[in-house]
């Protein structure tokens, strides 16, 4: 999918096991946008020491994982904290930045209901426009973990 929404772009995309197969390069960035939590548990250590792997010296990670503050979901192994993320991650990683983000709203199920349902798709160029600025300055920011649904880390390559 990546590769037919990005075809006009010179950018090469691959599937590899990043445990078991032998990658020839190393990235500058690696981007785990709700991958993580589709990563079984007991193999975790060596998902990560592959990234770190895939990593150039001082190389970043973005990483986004559900929270637990949101129930588990049917094809996720689990959820996290920030204290259990930051936990796994810093053997192989410096941390830079820490964001629980996404706030736990009534608000924010229908807004993404009245964006997206069964009876139409939200195209109205303005009023799109104006639900995701009030999105973003109601509900995508949190002050503290506890009214969070997802979390967000930036992190180097120790």
């Amino acid at each position: 999918m990546a590769k037919a929404l990005n075809c006009d772009l010179n950018i090469d995309f691959f599937a590899k096991n990043i445990i078991e197969d032998s990658l020839k390069h190393t990235y500058d960035v690696a981007t785990l946008m709700e991958v993580y939590e589709h990563i079984p548990p007991e193999i975790s250590n060596d998902f990560l020491s592959g990234i770190h792997k895939l990593l150039k010296n001082e190389g970043i990670l973005h990483l986004t994982v559900p929270h637990k503050n949101v129930s588990v979901s049917a094809h996720h192994f689990r959820h996290f904290s920030v204290k259990s993320l930051v936990t796994e991650l810093e053997p192989y990683f410096d941390i830079i930045e820490v964001m629980p983000f996404e706030r736990i709203s009534i608000k924010r199920k229908w807004l993404m209901k009245l964006f997206i349902n069964k009876f139409f798709i939200l195209n109205h160029k303005t009023l799109t426009t104006k639900l995701y600025n009030y999105y973003k300055s109601s509900l995508f920011f949190v002050q503290k973990e506890d009214q969070c649904q997802r979390i967000y880390i930036q992190c180097k390559k120790k």
